[in-house]
């Protein structure tokens, strides 16, 4: 097996856990500046038409997290067993698919367009101006979705590093982007827009630069690359089988949180807007949580792909005791600068009391979630995604059991559910574990995921 005696050390761990940290911090820069941008212009349509049509980016995006999350745990595991040939094929076969979904998705548009135009009940220049926003945003979605390809691709090799600094200058881009075509040329939601068409293909510029620069060491272009590995039914079956897992998770994820915000919606505006501003601290804590996440996708692919269940456990366990520890960090920096996190999110005092009211519910959820997080890392590490699907059903029903025993309890009963879910997905994950150790222990041959 490739790697050093110290690959399984809290110090690797970290090693590949921290770029991801570091990056994953500008993420939510891009919307909060998108929306900076449009809330200086004249009407506060423009910030609406580009949160609307961000949204249904964010649906898109997570649909095809698979592209993603399948390619790590493939190249991870072919990684593992030092099959070069396998590593480029896995690559080509995501690349195809992702090209496919980016041209069917510009093809398609004025389709789903029209059907988002009747779903969304907005004002007529509200919707003008995100029918604006959509029909250049579109453009992007094959660079984007090959980003993601490529992102897990480097992620199954452990090159953390070069998908940190992918990240950043997609992201920096953006950002100055955006400043460029609104503050300086004085567009509106087409400069945004355009902001983000530019950067994904920047992104797309900076992966191919890479792939040329290193061809040698990443084996492209090698002699034991053929057509008809790359044509391997096995390997089509395999990431369609896990883009239908994780594409029902992910539906069943974002369904939770769009239960969050109806109940609120109902209870009132101050609880609408206190759920949102707690769902966007969640947010936060995810992005940071998930660099330990992410290493273990690279690593116990690793592992059972060089069958070795003795660091396989390692990796593990290690990795959920660095994750636990930085959630219990997260968890104490919540407890003393509640007020200091609210004053940078809301200006209106009465909306800062309200989620101050309900402030032990956000100190819990870096603990409550860290054991998730790192779990559905494993298990995609292992490309287990039937287990993902199946544990994240019975947390779905877990989740609508729980708000109608709590319906009475107002806001604090929604967000004990919600507590109680994250809590859920991660222990009925870890009940699992030994179906990931047993992986580690078959032969190459046998190692499939499950139907």
């Amino acid at each position: 097996m490739n790697g050093s005696s110290d690959i399984t050390s809290y110090r690797h761990i970290w090693r590949l856990s921290w770029p991801i940290i570091l990056s994953n911090l500008t993420l939510p820069l891009v919307g909060a500046v998108d929306v900076a941008m449009m809330g200086h212009l004249s009407h506060p349509a423009f910030v609406g038409a580009v949160g609307l049509g961000s949204l249904l980016f964010s649906l898109i995006y997570l649909g095809a997290g698979f592209l993603r999350m399948g390619t790590t745990g493939f190249t991870a595991r072919a990684f593992g067993e030092e099959n070069r040939p396998e590593i480029i094929a896995i690559i080509l076969r995501a690349l195809i698919i992702a090209a496919g979904l980016g041209l069917l998705g510009i093809v398609s548009s004025p389709v789903w367009l029209e059907a988002v135009q009747g779903f969304i009940s907005a004002s007529q220049r509200t919707e003008g101006l995100m029918t604006v926003y959509i029909s250049i945003r579109i453009y992007e979605l094959p660079a984007a979705l090959i980003n993601t390809a490529l992102m897990g691709w480097f992620f199954g090799q452990q090159q953390m590093k070069t998908a940190m600094v992918h990240m950043v200058i997609v992201n920096l881009i953006n950002i100055i982007l955006n400043f460029m075509f609104v503050i300086q040329m004085g567009r509106d939601v087409d400069g945004v827009a355009f902001a983000s068409v530019l950067a994904q293909y920047a992104g797309l510029g900076y992966f191919g630069l890479i792939m040329l620069m290193r061809r040698s060491e990443l084996g492209l272009f090698s002699s034991g690359l053929n057509r008809q590995k790359i044509a391997d039914r096995a390997g089509w079956i395999a990431f369609a089988k896990i883009g239908r897992d994780l594409g029902i998770r992910t539906v069943l994820i974002w369904a939770i949180e769009a239960l969050l915000l109806s109940e609120t919606a109902e209870m009132g505006e101050g609880e609408l807007a206190s759920m949102h501003i707690i769902l966007t601290l969640f947010n936060f804590i995810a992005y940071g949580l998930d660099g330990f996440a992410h290493a273990a996708e690279a690593l116990v692919g690793m592992m059972i792909g060089g069958r070795d269940p003795r660091k396989l456990k390692q990796v593990i366990w290690r990795g959920l005791m660095l994750s636990g520890g930085c959630a219990v960090g997260f968890a104490v920096f919540l407890f003393v600068a509640d007020s200091l996190i609210l004053g940078l999110m809301t200006s209106q005092t009465e909306l800062r009391n309200l989620v101050l009211s309900h402030w032990l519910w956000v100190v819990l959820i870096p603990p409550a979630s860290f054991l998730a997080f790192q779990m559905d890392g494993i298990f995609i590490g292992a490309s287990e995604g039937r287990m993902m699907r199946n544990t994240t059903l019975a947390c779905f029903t877990i989740f609508v059991l729980m708000m109608g025993l709590v319906s009475g309890l107002g806001l604090d009963g929604l967000l004990l559910a919600f507590i109680v879910y994250l809590v859920a997905r991660g222990i009925l994950l870890m009940l699992c574990l030994p179906v990931i150790y047993a992986a580690a222990q078959m032969p190459a041959a046998q190692k499939q995921p499950q139907e």
